[in-house]
């Protein structure tokens, strides 16, 4: 499964020699805070002024910066949320408001998705579908466990055919799931 995100294992055999991964018990590759964080700092600072400029975006104020300004370019290869963001979607406009330790902001969430999109990671994604525009044909990975997705998840007829991960555990209010069959 690894060689789906384009790592090799005889690469993550080297990361575990020089002690910068391990495999915790359950199986799961693990890296330690600091080397995620300074990894972070360096895919920041590629591009400061425009986060969809960034391969990868997991920043909340950088992905609703992105969602709100409809800044994301074909560059975008993933979004992911980390599960510390509680995020509300208002009834008027789709408005979200995000809270973190520190601040607080609201956002007004934008209607599409970069098509180059790969990976998808949102906990609890607000909304009750993808963004009609967006194209899943590039989704590799489509993790959004316990989101407000209701009825379809996205238009029938999406190509899926690089989709090889999908976690849509707890979403209650899903009813239908593409044919997955392509996929």
């Amino acid at each position: 499964m690894i060689h789906h995100h384009g790592f090799y294992a005889v690469g993550i055999k080297v990361l575990i020699a020089k002690s910068l991964i391990s495999i915790s018990t359950s199986n799961c590759l693990e890296m330690h805070d600091m080397l995620q964080e300074m990894s972070w700092a360096i895919v920041r600072e590629l591009c400061i002024e425009e986060p969809g400029k960034r391969d990868r975006l997991w920043v909340a104020e950088d992905v609703c910066h992105v969602l709100e300004n409809n800044t994301g370019t074909a560059t975008v290869r993933s979004i992911s949320f980390h599960p510390t963001a509680t995020t509300k979607l208002s009834a008027y406009g789709y408005k979200v408001q995000l809270h973190q330790q520190s601040a607080k902001g609201l956002w007004t969430l934008g209607k599409s998705l970069p098509d180059a999109l790969r990976y998808l990671h949102w906990l609890a994604y607000p909304l009750k579908s993808l963004p009609r525009k967006f194209s899943t044909h590039n989704l590799v990975e489509l993790r959004m466990p316990c989101s407000k997705v209701a009825g379809q998840i996205w238009n029938k007829g999406q190509k899926l055919g690089n989709l090889k991960v999908i976690d849509l555990s707890y979403c209650k209010h899903l009813t239908e799931v593409p044919d997955l069959e392509a996929a």
